[in-house]
């Protein structure tokens, strides 16, 4: 077999560096371990320069989230780049494995699925403490959102945020319509495994187990894509969905109020996502993290501030809004209403007609009755998406 791979052109793994880098002291907590339900062995512990699987070589770790760390790899048999996402132990991911293998599986022409990030492959490896499920993913650059730190005052130029958001619409129109899925270049990859030779991250050591900074991986500009699956559903019959779901700051207020939802959760939070390209302050600000029965009053009450009062059809229609309003439709929540403000008042990065017609769109958006949303098509058609696209 090894004669096989190798003249099929299987390289041989570099040799990294494993003196000369910074050592973190041990009592400082980095990356993953600083996440509030970290436990040792939770994550698998990669190394810079380990092959796993006997073909893909870590080179660089690119980041962490809640479930997983993510990490460019040298796939030594085709000589490509590729990203692992290594998941934590003891969690199934077999939705967002599901759904990702589903929608590789569409044979379907829809301009938008180049805008999809699919998985290649997916397999098991053994840590210290348990298995972990690892996908393997085509590399991509660095998020909108951690890009959208790196901008002057924090926000994009209006002809970025309406780039980011349409190309947004467009992916989420083939998922809803397509697909029936509810979405809750080479030469700078290789600079990597050079900067990693020449000038190894910095890492904390403690025993055997290693904890990688991570690097930003910054490719050439190119279209944004939708990643994370973790939370999609696929609704083939269009069926209504139950629980929670999307970060806090983007959930819909029917996800709030424990209703059932569906493919209008995703229109709300382009709505949210359009309004924190442009804007430097979050449109419903979050209360605490640590206090999710607050944090929710006061996250539906500043949609009261800016929105209005919703509707008694819609408050009916959910048992937990009796928390909040009382029969008549007004509110009773355990955090005071904030003053009224409008959204012509908050925002402070566009004038003109240009205001007027971003206003028009995150109105569209946000509606409290779901089925009152702007669709997919009419935002793809909006005005205010449509503005620099060419012949428009």
């Amino acid at each position: 077999m090894s004669t096989s791979l190798a003249a099929h052109g299987r390289v041989s793994p570099k040799n990294f560096p494993q003196v000369g880098f910074e050592r973190i002291d041990e009592s400082v907590k980095v990356e993953e371990e600083t996440l509030p339900f970290y436990e040792e062995g939770l994550f698998y512990p990669a190394r810079i320069g380990e092959v796993i699987r006997d073909q893909y070589q870590v080179i660089a770790k690119l980041g962490y989230g809640a479930s997983s760390t993510t990490w460019l790899a040298l796939d030594l048999l085709t000589t490509r780049y590729v990203v692992l996402k290594v998941h934590v132990t003891h969690v199934p991911h077999l939705r967002e494995l599901e759904v990702l293998q589903y929608l590789k599986s569409l044979q379907s022409e829809h301009f938008a699925c180049e805008l999809i990030r699919l998985i290649e492959d997916h397999f098991t490896i053994q840590g210290s403490h348990g298995s972990h499920i690892v996908f393997v993913l085509p590399p991509l650059g660095v998020s909108v959102k951690l890009l959208q730190e790196l901008q002057p005052g924090g926000v994009y130029e209006e002809y970025h945020a309406v780039s980011a958001v349409e190309r947004t619409v467009l992916a989420l129109d083939f998922l809803h319509h397509e697909a029936s899925v509810i979405h809750t270049d080479e030469s700078q990859l290789a600079q990597f495994e050079e900067n990693e030779r020449m000038r190894p991250t910095a890492r904390k050591v403690i025993g055997d187990r290693v904890i990688h900074v991570s690097q930003m991986l910054m490719t050439a500009a190119g279209p944004p894509h939708l990643c994370d699956f973790g939370h999609a559903r696929i609704c083939p019959d269009r069926e209504l969905q139950t629980g929670l779901i999307m970060p806090t700051q983007y959930r819909a207020p029917e996800v709030l109020l424990d209703m059932q939802w569906d493919f209008a959760v995703d229109l709300w939070s382009i709505g949210i996502l359009a309004w924190e390209l442009l804007e430097p302050k979050g449109l419903f600000q979050i209360y605490d993290y640590n206090h999710p029965e607050i944090n929710e009053a006061f996250h539906l009450a500043n949609m009261v501030r800016i929105l209005g009062p919703p509707p008694l059809d819609f408050l009916r229609r959910s048992p937990k809004s009796q928390k909040y309003w009382d029969d008549a439709g007004d509110w009773k929540g355990v955090v005071p209403l904030p003053p009224p403000a409008t959204l012509e008042s908050l925002v402070t990065t566009l004038q003109g007609k240009k205001k007027d017609n971003f206003l028009d769109f995150i109105r569209g958006m946000l509606q409290w009755e779901p089925g009152e949303r702007t669709s997919t098509v009419d935002a793809w058609n909006h005005p205010w998406t449509s503005q620099f696209r060419s012949g428009v």
